[in-house]
């Protein structure tokens, strides 16, 4: 499998996150940009649907969440395993460090896994992404019943964005792929597209050697990059020698402009859990109306750590 990373810079800001309307997350998971690409191909019918399916579900075609990156620093999730330092740093100040730090920067990876990480770095350069803002919205009911609400919005610094890795087996694969995804930048992902949030410049981008090696290694420990769930054959064997954070999938699709449809609660493995063997993963279908399927794949993206 090859792979290869996007760039994608939001001019407008952005709203992630199924909690409150008033808030707003830096990250996108992998599953909601499934969902998103389905979305996309469904314009060309369903037939289209069944085949971005079909290569998920087959893994000749993989993507992890959309992880920061600032100017040439692309960041990865910390690892959620124990590492022993390699001297006794009793040093409160880099306790308090270490409890905050969400992400390490690629390029910082072996050394983290080795033990001698310094986070003051990572997080001082991640301060740079950007800013939240809270915005004032009106919906409109009437000339008296105006009901106020506030947004949270994200907005990237410049240089500064999200960015997404893809595995893939054939370059023809990968094409139709982009071309969803080249369409999907103009209709944007998360919350309140119609108020221009989510939209996206999408440009290529370099992995760092370190990190590329990774994934095709031979490891007594896996880091998952996407969200994850094993199908039920594969649960008893990955949760021995599993050190994993759980992330609640919820909330609501309007695909195409559709009336909103109550996606089912599902509790995955986040990107960052680590576990002794692969697993393959599974794609469900989180939709409560029978009629219209929504798809939450939870295909992991490995790399050996």
């Amino acid at each position: 499998m090859k792979y290869k990373a996007y760039k994608l810079s939001f001019p407008c800001g952005v709203h992630f996150g199924e909690n409150s309307l008033d808030s707003s997350e830096t990250l996108f998971h992998s599953d909601s940009m499934f969902s998103a690409l389905c979305t996309e191909a469904s314009r060309e019918g369903n037939d289209s649907v069944k085949w971005l399916y079909e290569v998920f579900n087959n893994r000749q075609i993989i993507i992890s969440d959309l992880f920061p990156f600032v100017g040439s620093t692309m960041f990865l999730p910390k690892p959620v395993c124990r590492i022993e330092a390699t001297a006794n740093d009793g040093d409160s100040v880099k306790k308090k460090q270490f409890k905050k730090l969400k992400y390490i920067s690629a390029d910082s990876l072996d050394d983290y896994l080795k033990g001698n990480y310094t986070p003051k770095n990572d997080l001082d350069l991640i301060e740079q992404l950007g800013t939240h803002e809270l915005r004032t919205s009106a919906a409109m009911r009437g000339v008296e019943n105006n009901l106020i609400y506030n947004v949270g919005v994200f907005n990237f610094n410049k240089d500064c964005g999200l960015y997404m890795i893809v595995g893939y087996c054939n370059e023809k694969d990968l094409a139709v792929f982009e071309k969803y995804l080249m369409s999907l930048s103009y209709s944007g992902i998360g919350g309140k597209r119609s108020s221009g949030l989510g939209s996206f410049n999408l440009n290529f981008a370099s992995l760092p050697d370190n990190l590329l090696h990774r994934f095709e290694s031979v490891s007594s420990k896996y880091m998952t990059l996407s969200t994850a769930l094993p199908n039920d054959s594969e649960i008893e064997k990955s949760i021995p020698e599993s050190e994993y954070i759980l992330v609640k999938r919820s909330g609501f699709s309007s695909p195409n402009g559709q009336s909103p449809i109550r996606i089912k609660d599902l509790y995955m493995f986040g990107a960052g859990s680590c576990f002794g063997v692969k697993f393959d993963g599974c794609i469900k279908n989180a939709s409560t109306d029978q009629s219209r399927n929504i798809y939450r794949c939870a295909k992991p993206m490995w790399i050996g750590v």
